[in-house]
């Protein structure tokens, strides 16, 4: 429910009382990652209890915030629309499958690494993939927030301004993947030497490896939300349906004999082939116009 708190705030276009709510239903996070830091210890049972208060505070913040929109008491006295449901479910189901797609790529390597190298590989494995992770929330937050209401608002609407939230998006997207990867890049090798982490120090490549592939994914995200803002569903799923079977095959055939760098390598073929899938439908559809489009229907 924190999480739908959550995307409501963002179509309300409201992202400093979205992000309060995301910051508040990740501290499980962020004081995992520093726990493991400092300790070197996986203590799940506390991860899953701090998880639980953290989603419920941010339950009781967000629905605070929500009443400046949304009056609970005309909600409560009005008549369900099923139909509307019904469309809803539909329209969603797509992306449902999509996302528990992305889901598959990002878990899926620890699975194989725990069966095959045991749970200190991925440890370092987790380590790498939170300050990877951090790239994405980071666009999310600052770009996809802020511009994506907008796009979707003027998709069908005005092109010209539609046009100019996209340069926006590109932009923005652009100067922080150079400063992240700058300051990752540089920084990681620094980090694990203050930290004594020697198993992490033999797997750096397979850091960058992780990198690398975060930059593609969110390089994808420009094409992603033009397609989204039109509907095209399908193009989104076909992505992400590509991009899981290449990585549980290559994650089944190179963790083995390669470990970590195995899982890292079949993350980025994943990564690239959402890009390279995205981009080309992507480059399809903006032929110096974003009427002309021959997949699909308009919303």
């Amino acid at each position: 429910m924190g999480q739908e708190i959550f995307r409501l705030l963002s179509v309300f276009k409201r992202p400093l009382a979205a992000n309060i709510t995301l910051l508040i239903r990740s501290f499980w996070i962020i004081f995992s990652l520093v726990n493991f830091i400092f300790t070197e210890q996986i203590e799940m049972h506390l991860y899953f209890q701090l998880w639980a208060v953290s989603s419920f505070i941010a339950l009781i913040v967000g629905g605070f915030f929500l009443t400046k929109n949304i009056e609970f008491k005309k909600i409560i006295k009005t008549k369900v629309d099923y139909r509307e449901i019904k469309k809803g479910v539909k329209i969603s189901f797509l992306f449902l499958i999509s996302s528990l797609c992305t889901q598959t790529i990002l878990l899926s390597g620890r699975f194989f690494l725990d069966y095959f190298d045991g749970k200190a590989i991925v440890g370092v494995y987790t380590f790498f993939s939170q300050f990877i992770n951090v790239i994405e929330v980071i666009v999310y937050n600052l770009v996809v927030m802020m511009i994506f209401p907008h796009m979707l608002e003027t998709a069908y609407k005005d092109k010209i301004k539609f046009t100019e939230y996209v340069v926006a998006f590109k932009k923005k997207t652009i100067i922080i993947l150079v400063f992240c990867t700058i300051g990752l890049g540089f920084g990681m090798p620094y980090l694990v030497e203050f930290m004594d982490k020697p198993l992490a120090d033999n797997n750096l490549i397979s850091f960058y490896i992780l990198l690398l592939a975060a930059i593609f994914y969110n390089i994808s995200l420009m094409a992603h939300y033009i397609l989204f803002s039109y509907g095209k569903d399908k193009i989104i799923l076909y992505a992400s349906l590509s991009a899981v079977i290449l990585n549980l095959t290559l994650n089944y055939f190179l963790t083995e004999s390669l470990g970590l760098l195995g899982i890292a390598i079949s993350y980025l073929s994943a990564m690239l082939v959402i890009l390279i899938i995205k981009v080309y439908y992507k480059a399809r559809f903006n032929k110096n116009s974003y009427e002309n489009i021959d997949i699909g229907k308009q919303k």
